[in-house]
């Protein structure tokens, strides 16, 4: 046996298949009473974080990310917000939109103009 052999079990590289086991989501804070000098942590409290845990299906590997903000849809959450509250502005770049609940008319009336 020589002195310079290696007999350390050589690692085996997986071809990882990914399976995503946990997602979390810690909501922005609203009103933020506090000064922060962090800018991560400040990112994470006005944005929100987004958590995943992904496991490898293959050999169990445990992964975790973070994300700003959340990969959710949030249109469930304004319109839970426009039938509580009634309508709801966004402000995009410099343009109002206004999001209301649609209330058809009663009546379907023609006007004959002569």
């Amino acid at each position: 046996m020589s002195l310079f052999q290696n007999n350390s079990p050589q690692l085996e590289i997986c071809n990882h298949d990914w399976e995503i086991r946990a997602r979390t989501y810690a909501p922005p804070v609203k009103n933020l009473q506090t000064i922060i000098q962090d800018l991560k942590l400040l990112e994470k409290v006005v944005f929100g974080v987004t958590t995943c845990v992904w496991v490898c299906k293959v050999c169990g590997e445990i992964r975790k990310e973070e994300m700003l903000g959340t990969d959710e849809n949030q249109w469930l959450e304004i319109v839970e917000k426009v039938e509580k509250f009634g309508m709801q502005y966004i402000k995009e770049n410099e343009q109002v939109y206004g999001v209301a609940k649609w209330v058809p008319p009663l009546i379907e009336e023609r006007i004959a103009i002569k």
